[in-house]
C-alpha cells in the first residue's frame, strides 16, 4: 500500500468515526448513560470493522444493496470484542461477574433466543452490577440479535451454528485465558490464546456468510482455516506491540511462550527483572522470530485465499491496515 492509499484510508475512517460510528453507538446507548470516555475509545473499533465487514461481504460475493448494513452490524462486533478486551485487562470484578453468571450453555441459549427477545442479557442483570457490564451486554445484545435477523432471513443453519459456537468459545476463552498468568506454564496456553484472538476476524465472514445474498459455496473449512491463520497474524503483531504491558500485567503472549520455549526459567523472577526480561527477548531474538513467523502465516494465508479466488484489493488493504494495530482504542485526550 502506498502513502496516498494510507492518507485516503485515514481520512475515509476520520470522517466515519465522525459520522456513521457516533450515529450507530447512539443507537446502541439509546436511553442509557455511556461515559463519554467508553463512548470515543469505541469509534474507531466500531468504524475499522465497519470497513472489514464490508471488504467481507464484497469478497463473498454479496450485493452492493446489502453491503451498509453488514458493515454496521460487523462493526458493532469489532467494538465489542475490542470493549470485552479491555474489560478482561482492567476490570476484575466485572470479569468475575461475567464468569459467574454467563456460562457458554446459557450464552448459546440466549443467542439462539435473540430474535424474540432483544433484551437477551440486560433482562436478568442485577441492580448491583458493575456499571462497564452495561455497553459491553448492549453491545453484544446488538450485534446477535441483527446476526439473527439475518439468520432468519437466510436460513443457512450450518453458518448459524457455526457463529453461535465460535463466539461463545471465544467468550469462554476470553474469561479463561485471564488466569493464566507467568509464570505459571500449560501446554494448551498458546492454542487457547491463537482461538480466542484469532476467531474474531472469521465471526464477520459467518456474518457475512449469515447473509442471503453471499455465495454460500464459499463457505468452507479450508477458507476458515485461512482466516484463523490471518486472525493469527494480527495477534502476533498485537502481541510484539504490547509485550511490555502484557509482562508487568504477567499476562502470556505469543511472544512471551516463545521466550518460555527458549528458556522456562527466565521468568523465575518476574517480579524484579522485567527489563531484563524484555533485554534477553530481544537479544534472543524472539521478537525478530515473531515478526518473520507474522510475515510467513500471511503470506501463506494471501497465498491461499488466491487460490480459492478469494482476494481482492480492498480486502488485502483492509489487512494491511488491521495488522497496522489500527483497530487500537483512540486516546480519550484527541477529544
Amino acid at each position: 500500500m502506498n502513502r496516498s492509499d494510507w492518507l485516503n484510508a485515514e481520512k475515509e475512517i476520520s470522517i466515519l468515526k465522525n459520522e456513521m460510528a457516533r450515529n450507530k453507538l447512539h443507537n446502541v446507548f439509546e436511553n442509557v448513560d455511556v461515559p463519554s470516555e467508553v463512548f470515543n475509545r469505541l469509534l474507531r473499533p466500531i468504524t475499522f470493522g465497519y470497513l472489514e465487514a464490508k471488504a467481507i461481504h464484497s469478497l463473498c460475493r454479496g450485493e452492493s444493496s446489502f453491503s451498509e448494513k453488514m458493515g454496521e452490524i460487523g462493526g458493532i462486533y469489532v467494538a465489542w470484542v475490542s470493549y470485552f478486551d479491555e474489560l478482561c485487562d482492567s476490570s476484575p470484578d466485572a470479569v468475575q461477574y461475567l464468569k459467574n453468571n454467563i456460562d457458554k450453555k446459557s450464552l448459546s441459549s440466549a443467542i439462539n433466543d435473540a430474535s424474540p427477545n432483544k433484551n437477551i442479557f440486560l433482562r436478568d442483570l442485577s441492580k448491583d452490577v458493575d456499571s462497564q457490564i452495561i455497553p459491553l451486554f448492549l453491545l453484544w445484545q446488538t450485534y446477535i440479535h441483527e446476526s439473527k435477523n439475518l439468520y432468519d432471513s437466510s436460513k443457512r443453519k450450518d453458518v448459524w451454528e457455526d457463529f453461535v459456537n465460535t463466539i461463545s468459545t471465544q467468550y469462554i476463552q476470553e474469561i479463561d485465558c485471564i488466569e493464566a498468568k507467568i509464570p505459571e506454564f500449560q501446554p494448551d496456553i498458546w492454542q487457547m490464546i491463537r482461538n480466542r484472538s484469532s476467531s474474531p476476524l472469521w465471526v464477520n465472514f459467518l456474518i457475512g456468510f449469515l447473509s442471503i445474498d453471499t455465495n454460500l459455496n464459499l463457505y468452507s473449512s479450508k477458507l476458515k482455516n485461512s482466516i484463523l491463520k490471518l486472525g493469527e497474524v494480527a495477534k502476533i503483531v498485537d502481541d510484539i506491540t504490547d509485550l511490555t504491558d502484557d509482562l508487568s500485567n504477567r499476562r502470556w503472549n505469543y511472544v512471551l511462550i516463545k521466550a518460555h520455549q527458549r528458556d522456562p526459567k527466565i521468568f523465575d523472577n518476574i517480579e524484579r527483572n522485567n527489563l531484563k526480561i524484555i533485554q534477553w527477548i530481544v537479544d534472543e531474538g524472539v521478537v525478530a522470530e515473531s515478526i518473520d513467523d507474522a510475515c510467513i502465516s500471511f503470506q501463506s494465508a494471501m497465498n491461499d485465499l488466491k487460490k480459492m479466488g478469494l482476494f481482492n484489493r480492498d480486502f488485502e488493504q483492509h489487512m494491511r491496515l488491521f495488522l497496522s494495530n489500527w483497530f487500537k482504542y483512540d486516546s480519550p485526550t484527541q477529544y
